[in-house]
């Protein structure tokens, strides 16, 4: 099991390094660049939407104290730009994460790859490497091993990034 265990953090670390390699060679890319530029646009189009709500309803206030609407109309219609403000504010913390995650992704520094590169010289396992390196283990019923490493969700975010960036050179190739 110790061999088995092992290697598979030796596979991990290995993918670690060809990752860092394709992603070096992604995130100056046309594709990465437009991505980027378009989780930007999105995260300040939704800013300035925000804004725009939080004014009307400053103004509806001062309407409301002017005179201008009676208290059921500047209720009704608080509520609805309270509604908007509220969808906005969740579309914008999901934007944000987003274009965090592309980023993180994108970085040769990111948690996952530091994490491989430092345990890729291990030869044998250890107490400090299965705590460093592994989240969860699994045995099956058929003693297979299931392991989860740590950071392994950045991976796979990174992987659906990689994907991503190379569907938009395809679209713009061809």
């Amino acid at each position: 099991i110790n061999v088995k265990v092992l290697e598979a953090i030796r596979i991990q670390a290995q993918s670690a390094i060809d990752y860092e390699e394709v992603i070096e060679g992604l995130k100056e890319s046309q594709a990465a660049t437009d991505i980027r530029t378009q989780l930007n646009a999105a995260v300040q189009s939704l800013t300035l939407r925000i804004r725009g709500i939080a004014n009307k309803r400053a103004k509806l206030y001062e309407d409301y104290t002017e005179g201008i609407l009676d208290e059921s109309e500047y209720t009704f219609i608080k509520s609805t730009y309270d509604t908007e403000h509220n969808s906005l504010n969740r579309q914008l913390e999901e934007a944000v994460l987003r274009r965090n995650s592309f980023a993180e992704s994108l970085s040769a520094d990111n948690k996952w790859i530091t994490l491989m590169k430092s345990v890729s010289s291990a030869s044998e396992l250890t107490k400090e490497l299965v705590e460093a390196a592994i989240e969860r283990v699994e045995v099956t019923e058929k003693k297979d091993i299931i392991l989860t490493m740590k950071y392994h969700e950045i991976y796979e975010t990174g992987k659906k990034h990689i994907e991503e960036i190379k569907a938009k050179e395809s679209e713009a190739n061809g």
